[in-house]
């Protein structure tokens, strides 16, 4: 009995880390089916309401599309001269020499042409009109959003596995997908450019948080997605300063000073990387106006010297805290415990100048849309805030910390789900739109209660 007792110890051994492993990356997959759900239930919703799936700023990085792949004009001419009176036309201007220029960047384009290509493949042998908006399109602008969103929630995941168990990081990526905005522009404004930021936002987190050892092939790719992020939205730049303090941490604890220069040589080495991926940008100003550097954003600047920092942050009408509070759990939760080691300080700097230049453009309010839509393109840094809130070290400290997270996650989408049917408006949302939300909501549930007869 001994004998098969050790033998059967011995068998079952090895068996034990490969069924944590199991059970960990099942943990991992939850919130990604739970969000591809969300998504998918959110997109019947809009499908069956016949909204749009390319709408305000998305017409233009969607102009693009049809510009260069249908109509093969990277002037615009050809496409002003079917929509010049229509909305498809946003953001596109004729200049004082008669030329035309896009004032959205290429970027969202470039990674919204795959889903582009396949839907004008479709239209081309199915019958559908070849015209960049026929249903293949939409559903093609419906889908790319959506991906990237899972695919910028998967790599979170892995970025972040070697630091938190993976019942910590299910939690967080649900809280972070369906407690804040994010939910919204994977969506409703899946158009939008902010779930491409937050896509390339956590492809540079998994690479820098990778990247160790010294790596030409790690470098190319970090410079190739800062490139991409300047291409999807130029205030992306912002990540380069959370590169730079990130890598130069963690060179300096590894290397002192000289860590510091192979940080500042591995930085130029990004830098140059991410330069030539921009002269895109630059080809395409030149295809469309004859000129390299142009200022897109005629007529709209930033206020550096009177930033809205209490609009932005807590206002009613767009504060980023009153309609998505999950935000400020997510700060706090950066600096209550301090893991990954040194990530705090590099987040913090980010988080500041962020924060400040969101505050100090013109339009603080970024138009008509739900919450402060530009911190979407920083979530990517706040997750392991949302992390550490699980790994607290008073079990009751976790425990509220989760129920709080829970809490303003049914908020959000008690917002989300109020915006999309018109309850709350797009603008000048006031007290008045959530007290008549709430009524409706309770009307809702008195119902629900009442005994059938």
């Amino acid at each position: 009995m001994i004998a098969i007792r050790n033998h059967t110890a011995s068998a079952d051994a090895p068996s034990r880390p490969a069924g944590r492993e199991a059970g960990r990356r099942a943990a991992l997959l939850l919130p990604l089916l739970l969000a591809a759900a969300c998504i998918l239930g959110g997109q019947a919703f809009l499908f069956r309401h016949d909204v749009p799936h390319v709408i305000s700023d998305g017409n233009g990085y969607w102009s693009y599309l049809p510009s260069y792949l249908i109509f093969k004009d990277p002037t615009f001419a050809a496409f002003m001269a079917l929509y010049a009176d229509t909305p498809l036309a946003q953001g596109v201007r004729q200049t004082g020499d008669g030329t035309y220029l896009q004032k959205y960047g290429i970027g969202v384009a470039i990674l919204q042409s795959p889903f582009f290509l396949a839907a004008d493949a479709v239209a081309r042998y199915a019958g559908f009109a070849r015209d960049g908006y026929s249903p293949p399109y939409q559903v093609a602008a419906a889908l790319a959003p959506a991906v990237y969103a899972l695919l910028g929630l998967g790599l979170l995941l892995a970025a972040f596995r070697p630091y938190y168990p993976a019942a910590s990081l299910a939690w967080a990526a649900t809280f972070l997908f369906l407690g804040t905005n994010a939910y919204h522009y994977a969506t409703f404004d899946g158009s939008f450019s902010h779930i491409f930021s937050f896509f390339l936002g956590s492809a540079l987190l998994c690479l820098l948080l990778g990247w160790r050892q010294r790596s030409l092939a790690l470098a190319l790719a970090t410079g190739l997605v800062l490139g991409l992020m300047l291409l999807v939205r130029p205030t992306n730049a912002q990540y380069f300063l959370f590169a730079a303090c990130w890598l130069g941490l963690d060179r300096y604890r590894a290397g002192g000073r000289a860590g510091l220069r192979r940080a500042a040589l591995e930085l130029g080495l990004c830098g140059l990387v991410a330069g030539a991926v921009f002269f895109l940008q630059l080809a395409a100003w030149h295809a469309s106006t004859g000129k390299w550097l142009v200022y897109a954003y005629d007529g709209e600047y930033f206020e550096f010297f009177s930033p809205h920092l209490r609009e932005t942050l807590f206002s009613v009408r767009k504060g980023l805290f009153f309609w998505h509070p999950m935000y400020l759990l997510a700060i706090a939760g950066l600096f209550l415990v301090r893991r990954p080691p040194g990530y705090p300080p590099a987040a913090a700097a980010f988080l500041a100048v962020f924060t400040y230049v969101t505050a100090s453009w013109y339009c603080w309010w970024y138009g008509g849309t739900l919450g402060q839509r530009a911190f979407v393109d920083a979530l990517p840094v706040l997750f392991p805030g949302l992390a550490n809130l699980t790994v607290l070290p008073s079990r009751a400290a976790r425990l509220g910390a989760m129920g709080l997270g829970v809490v303003l996650t049914s908020y959000s989408l008690f917002c989300t789900w109020f915006y999309w049917v018109g309850v709350i408006p797009p603008d000048e949302a006031t007290w008045h739109h959530l007290r008549l939300a709430w009524r409706i909501t309770r009307a809702w549930l008195l119902a629900g209660m009442a005994p059938m007869n």
